[in-house]
């Protein structure tokens, strides 16, 4: 029998309603709650080799962060 981690961290993001709702349906398209769609996305992003240390964004606007 495999033991399962026990997760016990949170980490939060602040997000327009229209972020919000953006995820929230690539989560639903993908048939998984939106914790484990944010989890799956955040650790495949954290794997990656990056130079800069962080991945860039592009928001709708056109902005970078």
């Amino acid at each position: 029998m495999s033991h399962i981690p026990v997760k016990t961290k949170i980490a939060s993001v602040k997000l327009t309603p229209e972020q919000y709702k953006a995820i929230e349906q690539r989560a639903e398209r993908c048939g998984v709650r939106l914790s484990v769609w944010m989890r799956s996305i955040l650790l495949q992003a954290a794997s990656r080799n990056s130079s800069e240390g962080y991945l860039r964004i592009r928001e709708p606007d056109g902005a970078t962060t």
